[in-house]
C-alpha cells in the first residue's frame, strides 16, 4: 500500500505536467482573468454542387422534352439547357427538380450527352 502511495505522490506532479502543457499549446489568446482561452478554427469547405432543373414533355406516340436549369458549382452559378425526344410515349408533363450533384470534379465534366431508358406509366 505504501509502494502504491509512493508511486501516487511522484506519478500525479507528472501526469499535471503534461495536462497543463498540452492546454498551453492549444491556447491561441488569453482571457481577462489570465486563463488560457482556446479559439476554434472554422472549417470552411466549398458547398457540395447543386442543380435545379425545369423541364416540359409533350408526346403523341414520339414526345420531345424541353428545359433548362442552374448548375451551383464552387460557389458560381451555370446556367444550361436540355433537350430530348423520347418513343413510343404519350402525355403532358412538368418536372421540377433539385438535387446534389455526385462526382463532379470540374465544371467541364457536367457538359455532354446523356440517355436514359425508361418504362413508366402515370394516371391522375
Amino acid at each position: 500500500m505504501r509502494r502504491f502511495a509512493r508511486m501516487f505522490r511522484v506519478a500525479l506532479p507528472a501526469l499535471m505536467v503534461v495536462m497543463i502543457s498540452a492546454v498551453g499549446v492549444q491556447a491561441d489568446e488569453l482571457g481577462g482573468d489570465g486563463f488560457a482561452v482556446p479559439t476554434a478554427q472554422p472549417v470552411t469547405a466549398p458547398p457540395p454542387p447543386w442543380v435545379e432543373l425545369e423541364t416540359r414533355h409533350v408526346a403523341a406516340g414520339v414526345g420531345v422534352r424541353w428545359g433548362s436549369g442552374q448548375l451551383l458549382f464552387e460557389g458560381e452559378s451555370h446556367a444550361f439547357t436540355l433537350k430530348g425526344v423520347s418513343l413510343a410515349d404519350a402525355g403532358i408533363s412538368r418536372m421540377l427538380a433539385e438535387g446534389e450533384v455526385e462526382n463532379l470534379a470540374r465544371i467541364e465534366d457536367f457538359a455532354g450527352r446523356y440517355v436514359a431508358v425508361e418504362i413508366g406509366a402515370a394516371l391522375g
